[in-house]
């Protein structure tokens, strides 16, 4: 739950550790199990990549939001 934000009406889920190809598997993952579309991106200082979700969204939230604690629902755009 600690390693995503919400952004620019999408969500981020932060990959700082694991490699390029890691990254890349993960993101073959999240489309064939769960049909969700993300990109990789990079911030602008260093390296560092992340998962970007921005289409469907409201699919994600529906997928997480059961395992979430309420504090961390900030991080799906949601404010209680």
């Amino acid at each position: 739950m600690d390693k995503g934000s919400w952004a620019n009406s999408g969500i981020r889920i932060f990959t700082y550790k694991f490699s390029r190809s890691e990254t890349e598997f993960l993101i073959i993952l999240l489309k064939e199990l769960y049909n969700l579309n993300c990109t990789i991106q990079t911030l602008k200082v260093g390296t560092k990549s992340f998962i970007y979700k921005k289409k469907s969204v409201s699919k994600l939230i529906k997928i997480v939001l059961p395992y979430m604690d309420l504090s961390m629902y900030h991080k799906l755009g949601i404010i209680i």
